[in-house]
């Protein structure tokens, strides 16, 4: 209870009173927490944005990863194994999908699957979404960083390990997608250069009525194998060639009263 203290104590809200509740499935403000209110404002992946030029990257068909195994516990779309193994610690993909108009203004969650062998951070235009035994939240993770530890995907040890895979539940369709394109990045990292499996496989979902999948690891893709940071110094960004995708850290207005009366904002509203 809050009081006011003093002869006769006065109770301003007692535990009984009425009160609003939200169960934390979620952040609160209604999707992905605000770090720019938070702790500062978490550093940009730009290899995972929209606008990143990703022309100089191989194409192929994902699930990406390395796999020696006889017969393969992986399935993989593209077997990196001879341009990973004792060369690389991770492997970046990018992976363009089309949300309609509806979909991007939904306060329908976003659903994600991921299964993955041994660390991966999954990125939705630019936003850090989920990440896995890797690094540190809300951080630019270096190519180089080890998974921090061993972490078998579904299948793996000749089929001894089961289903692991988990399914997120992330914020709101319109606090993460825009109409049109929008592209989903994974970084994939194993826990040790000579480790001789690496994996990661997702299919990102709308919710609601009419569900559907935005997205799968098995997607044409474009891929970087991590052996330096994934982009060129001063390369050419391409910012105008979509429509901003929503960002938390710029979705808010501050409204000053410079004057001394109080001003009621009753019957005021943005559009």
């Amino acid at each position: 209870d809050l009081r006011i203290g003093g002869a006769a104590p006065v109770s301003l809200v007692t535990n009984t009173a009425v009160w609003r509740y939200f169960a934390g499935g979620l952040e609160p403000s209604g999707g992905l927490i605000d770090y720019g209110l938070l702790n500062g404002v978490p550093l940009t992946a730009s290899w995972a944005t929209l606008g990143f030029n990703d022309a100089w990257w191989e194409t192929a068909n994902g699930p990406f990863g390395i796999e020696n195994a006889v017969p393969p516990d992986y399935v993989l779309g593209t077997n990196l194994y001879s341009q990973v193994l004792n060369k690389a610690a991770s492997i970046y993909s990018r992976t363009l999908f089309s949300a309609t108009a509806a979909e991007a203004s939904s306060t329908n969650l976003l659903q994600l699957s991921i299964d993955y062998d041994d660390g991966v951070i999954v990125y939705i235009n630019g936003r850090e979404a989920v990440r896995r035994n890797l690094g540190t939240a809300n951080t630019v993770t270096p190519y180089n960083t080890l998974a921090t530890a061993s972490h078998s995907a579904s299948g793996d040890g000749g089929g001894t390990v089961g289903d692991v895979s988990e399914t997120v539940q992330l914020g709101p369709a319109s606090t993460l997608l825009a109409p049109g394109y929008n592209v989903i990045a994974v970084q994939l990292h194993n826990n040790a250069l000579g480790s001789s499996d690496l994996i990661a496989r997702f299919t990102l979902s709308t919710t609601g009525a009419s569900a559907r999948t935005l997205a799968r690891a098995e997607d044409a893709g474009r891929f970087f194998v991590g052996t330096s940071e994934p982009y060129i110094e001063d390369a050419e960004t391409d910012t105008d060639a979509e429509e901003d995708t929503p960002d938390s850290e710029g979705d808010w207005i501050e409204l000053h009263n410079t004057g001394a009366e109080a001003v009621s904002l009753t019957g005021w509203s943005l559009t």
